[in-house]
């Protein structure tokens, strides 16, 4: 696995000494990102071919939730290939060795100018030289957020400029920025979040106005949901 260590700085935490839930999310596409140019096969290569790897599914379960002033260690690996996705591990643990959470990510490649989906090709897949060598998806669990909890909160925002990425649209590590605008303390209580399943269901760009709405999706979840107008760009389920 490929492994990158993090200094939980205090500014980084959130009142209660906590990491941030967008920060965690910034490491995974930090070490997503890392992992894929130590193969030769990051954006710059990818973008060369007009192509790109579309995230789209998260899904997190923690352990323990990273700390502040602590060390914390995350890795990755790509996992498999099936058709035009890619799925990949994650892993984060403490200078001790001790898991912290784990979780898996699931990909898409697309032609960056057609949109079009794309199947990888041999000398692509050839360069992920850690993952399985045949065709394997990575079982994801499945949900849906039912529509039917009670709004809780709702915010407008503006997706700025240092939301973009080089693919010239919202990165998805930052729906969780946007979602993290309507999880107030005074809401959500002081429970530990154990797991954030994030899906990514449309593009977003500068300068588009989102709504974020925050549900109470049952006695132990919580749900997000950012569009754009009625288009869902985002869905998040966050268990307690």
């Amino acid at each position: 696995m490929y492994e990158r260590s993090y200094f939980v700085e205090r500014f980084l935490a959130d009142k209660s000494g906590f990491l941030k839930p967008p920060v965690l999310f910034g490491m995974l596409s930090d070490i997503m990102e890392r992992n894929a140019n130590s193969y030769g096969a990051g954006a710059a290569f990818h973008l060369k071919r007009n192509l790109a790897w579309v995230l789209t599914e998260y899904q997190i379960d923690f352990n323990s939730w990273p700390e502040s002033e602590k060390e914390l260690i995350v890795g990755t690996h790509p996992y498999s290939f099936k058709k035009m996705y890619g799925f990949r591990i994650y892993r984060g643990k403490d200078n001790t060795g001790k898991t912290l959470f784990e979780g898996k990510g699931k990909f898409v490649l697309i032609d960056i100018k057609t949109k079009q989906l794309m199947k990888p090709s041999d000398d692509i897949l050839s360069l992920f030289t850690d993952a399985k060598k045949t065709p394997e998806a990575l079982p994801f669990e499945k949900w849906r957020l039912s529509g039917k909890g009670s709004l809780l909160s709702n915010k407008k925002a503006l997706i700025a400029h240092d939301y973009i990425d080089v693919n010239g649209h919202l990165n998805n590590a930052h729906s969780v920025t946007l979602a993290y605008k309507v999880l107030d303390p005074e809401i959500i209580g002081d429970g530990k979040i154990k797991s954030i399943y994030v899906k990514y269901r449309k593009e977003a760009f500068k300068d588009d106005e989102v709504t974020i709405n925050l549900y109470k999706e049952s006695s132990d979840d919580l749900a997000v949901v950012i569009k754009r107008d009625e288009t869902v760009i985002s869905e998040l389920l966050i268990k307690f």
